[in-house]
């Protein structure tokens, strides 16, 4: 027996399973339906530009927001500056809402250089200063200090879990 059934009017009628993707081509005239995938982090940075936000006074001031090429330059910029105190790595967490503060990750190779790192107590500064200058101040929002003798040992090698 299949599962065909004719209308009244002769015409053949759709199935329990064919009438959502019936309901559908009817709504698009009759075009295909393209899908819609959910747009990835970094898309969505890349589209973000500036945008008018209240600050902590009520009054509307323009904050920059991340997009991918200057998140990538601030990566290079931070890499030069503290590349004498053998920092390798620069890794970014940020908020996934608005106006998307993030904290910067610096990544040495030994447990030695990291504890250096941390004790110098310009390195705050150095940090602030470089998103700065491409417009991040407001939006960085402090740094820490990791190596990658830690994250062999503590997390099996794996970047992804020590910044959770």
């Amino acid at each position: 027996m299949t599962n065909d059934a004719l209308a009244p009017d002769g015409e053949r009628r759709a199935s329990a399973q064919e009438a959502p993707r019936q309901a559908q081509a009817d709504r698009l005239d009759g075009e295909p339906r393209r899908s819609v995938e959910p747009r990835s982090v970094a898309r969505a940075l890349r589209s973000i530009r500036r945008r008018r936000m209240p600050d902590r006074q009520g009054v509307a001031v323009s904050r920059p927001r991340p997009d991918a090429a200057r998140m990538k330059a601030l990566r290079e910029a931070l890499l030069a500056t503290f590349g004498p105190q053998q920092v390798v790595r620069v890794e970014y967490v940020t908020a996934f809402s608005e106006p998307f503060p993030f904290w910067v990750w610096l990544g040495t190779t030994t447990d030695v250089e990291r504890d250096e790192l941390a004790r110098d107590s310009s390195a705050g500064g150095r940090v602030a200063e470089v998103a700065g200058r491409f417009g991040f101040d407001a939006l960085c929002e402090g740094f820490t200090v990791e190596s990658q003798e830690t994250v062999d040992r503590d997390y099996a090698g794996n970047w992804f879990y020590r910044l959770r």
